[in-house]
């Protein structure tokens, strides 16, 4: 006797197979951690989160609650960047480090009046989702899908402008009173460049190369040599590097644009692993401007490579540091593909400056305190920006001119 298949029968045998792809997928996460993990943890522990996570997959019904279950059992081990990007956020991941971005095209900055700490736009990009939805510099942000958008820190807001939103807004115009919004915006890739340049005089006649590095991607060294070229053949005899704004990325492409501002085996870094015993990262080219006077603009947004290098170029007096407490992230990831086409995130090294400094939950200390909101390289770039396109805004960044100062009649790096 032959028996149809009912809609029961069918969803039931989609669960199962949701639950049979996401028991595999706990599995290479837990057994990720296992291997690589650097912070000290009870492996008892970690035992017992594997067996309750398996027994909440065998009640989910689909992939997204199964992949919440793992997020939780990372979740156990006290280290936010240590997650799962399901496939979908994979793909954003991956973009992220090759130039093109999937994001609702605004940026954001904490603010805080006598009143309450709120969230103002700082930067929207023209043409996309968020400036065809009518938003603009100087709107605060209430809510970002349903949460106080205060309450967002800088980390879960930045994954969150990844993903298709909706905000609560309050919007003020001069020619129209007070309004509150509710709006939907539809995340798509935007296409970015990194490095922004261009030449500012000094006030003892030479000229100064400016360049702000947004993120840290496959290109970013390279943009960032070809940045430097130009301004060099430009008559550029220093140089502000503006690492404000800038949350991160690839380690090795820190390691690359080091590379072009330091001397060959100079040390970027210090990497230690779960055995606790730090090893030195070597710069491994001779940079361009190894030799040229050099300022770095740092911020509380200036986190994880952007750290790095930023504690690569102000040791042994190399840069001065200006702007404010950087964010405090001195660990690094390893990236795993799984198989199920997710991304494995899995903190597997600490880092210190080249004098062992530590950074992670610390920061870094700037030798000049300078605040002037996000920094130019807080936002997203869809063409290459050069001098007189960028020369009017730095020349009212205060931080920029007290970069230049640094910089003027050809002193020292930390005068």
């Amino acid at each position: 006797m032959n028996f149809p298949f009912t809609a029961s029968a069918v969803s039931l045998s989609a669960e199962l197979k949701s639950q049979d792809v996401i028991r595999e997928t706990l599995h290479e996460a837990w057994e990720a951690v296992e291997d690589k993990f650097v912070d000290p943890y009870s492996r008892e522990a970690w035992k017992a989160a594997l067996q309750d996570s398996l027994e909440k997959v065998s009640h989910t019904a689909t992939k997204e609650e199964g992949y919440e279950v793992i997020q939780g059992m990372l979740a156990t081990l006290g280290d936010r960047y240590t997650r799962l990007l399901p496939p979908s956020q994979a793909r954003s991941f991956e973009a992220d480090t090759t130039g093109q971005v999937v994001h609702v095209g605004m940026q954001a900055q904490r603010a805080e009046t006598d009143a309450r700490p709120f969230l103002r736009v700082s930067f929207v990009l023209t043409g996309s989702p968020a400036h065809e939805a009518g938003l603009r510099v100087g709107d605060i942000l209430h809510t970002i899908n349903g949460r106080p958008a205060a309450s967002l820190d800088r980390t879960e807001l930045t994954a969150l402008l990844h993903q298709s939103l909706h905000v609560q807004v309050e919007q003020s115009r001069p020619d129209a009173p007070m309004a509150m919004r509710d709006i939907h915006l539809l995340a798509r890739p935007v296409e970015v460049y990194p490095v922004i340049h261009s030449l500012l005089p000094r006030q003892d006649g030479g000229l100064t190369g400016y360049v702000a590095i947004q993120s840290f991607g496959t290109n970013t060294a390279h943009d960032t040599a070809a940045a430097i070229a130009k301004l060099q053949a430009g008559g550029a005899s220093a140089f502000v590097l503006d690492l404000r704004g800038n949350s991160g990325g690839l380690v090795n492409a820190g390691l690359d644009v080091a590379g072009v501002l330091k001397h060959r085996d100079d040390v970027f870094c210090y990497i230690a692993h779960r055995d606790g015993v730090y090893h030195p990262i070597y710069v491994e080219s001779e940079g361009l401007a190894a030799g040229a006077p050099l300022a770095v603009l740092v911020n509380g947004g200036t986190a994880s490579t952007s750290e790095l290098l930023a504690g690569a170029l102000h040791a042994g007096g190399r840069a001065a540091m200006i702007g404010e407490h950087t964010f405090g992230k001195g660990r690094t990831q390893k990236v795993l593909q799984l198989r199920d086409s997710s991304t494995l995130l899995v903190s597997n090294s600490l880092a210190t400056t080249p004098a062992l400094e530590r950074i992670d939950k610390i920061g870094l200390e700037p030798d000049k305190l300078c605040k002037s909101g996000s920094g130019p390289a807080d936002a997203l770039k869809t063409e290459p920006l050069e001098a007189d396109t960028l020369a009017k805004d730095l020349q009212a960044d205060i931080c920029v001119q007290m970069a230049l100062s640094v910089l003027n009649a050809g002193s020292s790096p930390k005068a």
